[in-house]
């Protein structure tokens, strides 16, 4: 958001223009051709999978839907319909794809100022409570200033955790508010019968659902039909997708140089192979790459699907992350390296965990100690596994 360009103003709506224009900034919805051996796709796409609805980056949608190893599909079939940023439809084309028909454009002016200000406030706030490994603090404002253009106070630099977060949490939580969605699920607590049969009979709702609280009051959760929720001024659609947008082509800068290089990547992070010409430059400055492992290196990798991963560095450090699962000791002793390894091998389909959580009823409202029961299994499908533990995308043809 400090560097980036972003959407400003009311865009300029084209329809239909005929053929593409690089020099659009906004949205686009287009029909486009991806090719067919970009081994790491740009534009993503969300599929219907057997599973539940993904965000994948396929090279044909229909191989990816249908879960479909090889492609035989023709080039009218694997054409990818939808609507995209332009600075990622531009990067498609030049990465290979064909943009093949324009429905519409929303085109605006754009600025790199928009969040400047807010950013630095935070940002200064941010670098002065955080330690630092300079021989000095004027050195370390020096530098700052000299790369950033962030002047920090002397006085002020000092080591603090508790503002360092609030900062921190600043930084990272604005964007987010802009793009909420409008139509969240509503809860009333109802004791008036006039207001319970009025939201009964509102022809606006959906999705009403009544929990007895007492024998005087009931829950009401309910939401509005789309066609009538109504349009707030605390969100901007084109905040988030751009915000969005330049991440995924900040990450995209680097998994396009590392290629088949790279293990695994997330939103902000990626593990790769180094083989020594390869390595990604490391910075401690905003919009730089951080080295995690404090300049060592994994010896040992296994993942299992997107957060779920186990790895061994060059020290003996053991690391296991699963999404969805606290590793206290006794789930460490199921869900491990071990287990990931017999997982993606085959020899076991999944690891069920039994534990206790305090969670709170939704009748009761009261809070209960429940024992929970959840499965880990393997969870790796946006790409195609090959024989050799390597991935391709869907479509891929080599």
């Amino acid at each position: 958001m400090y560097y980036d360009y972003y959407p400003i103003g009311h865009p300029t709506k084209i329809v239909k223009p005929g053929r593409h224009d690089t020099s659009w900034y906004g949205l686009i919805k287009c029909k486009i051709l991806p090719p067919k051996n970009l081994y790491i796709p740009v534009l993503p796409v969300r599929v219907k999978m057997y599973k539940a609805e993904k965000l994948v980056f396929p090279l044909c949608t229909k191989c990816a839907e249908n879960q479909q190893p090889l492609c035989n599909h023709t080039d009218e079939e694997r054409q990818i319909t939808g609507t995209w940023s332009t600075i990622e439809v531009n990067k498609a084309i030049e990465m290979g794809y064909k943009v093949t028909d324009v429905y519409e454009v929303w085109d605006f002016d754009k600025s790199n100022s928009l969040w400047k200000g807010y950013v630095t406030a935070f940002m200064k706030l941010k670098l002065e409570t955080s330690p630092h490994n300079y021989p000095s603090n004027e050195a370390y404002a020096q530098d700052i200033e000299e790369k950033m253009g962030i002047k920090l106070d002397i006085d002020k630099i000092a080591s603090n955790p508790g503002k360092r977060a609030v900062a921190k949490l600043c930084l990272n939580s604005l964007w987010g508010k802009f793009g909420q969605r409008q139509n969240m699920s509503q809860t009333e607590f109802v004791s008036d019968p006039y207001r319970f049969y009025e939201i009964l009979l509102d022809d606006r709702l959906q999705d009403v659902n009544v929990i007895y609280v007492t024998d005087e009051m009931v829950q009401v959760n309910y939401r509005y039909k789309e066609a009538f929720v109504e349009n707030t001024f605390s969100t901007n659609i084109f905040v988030a997708i751009y915000t969005t947008a330049n991440a995924r082509l900040r990450l995209y800068k680097q998994l396009e140089r590392l290629d088949r290089y790279v293990m695994y990547c997330d939103t902000d992070s990626i593990v790769y192979l180094d083989n020594g010409q390869n390595t990604i430059p490391h910075g401690e400055m905003l919009g730089e790459w951080t080295d995690e492992l404090n300049g060592g290196h994994i010896e040992r990798w296994l993942a299992t699907g997107p957060k779920s991963y186990h790895y061994v560095t060059n020290t003996g450090k053991t690391t296991t992350k699963v999404k969805g699962f606290t590793l206290h000791h006794k789930n460490a002793l199921k869900i491990n390296g071990e287990a990931m390894e017999k997982m993606i091998d085959g020899e076991i389909q999944n690891v069920v965990i039994s534990d206790r959580q305090i969670t709170r009823d939704q009748d009761s409202k009261q809070l209960v100690n429940k024992e929970q029961k959840k499965t880990f299994s393997f969870g790796f499908d946006k790409r195609l596994i090959t024989d050799n533990y390597d991935t391709k995308p869907y479509g891929f043809a080599a």
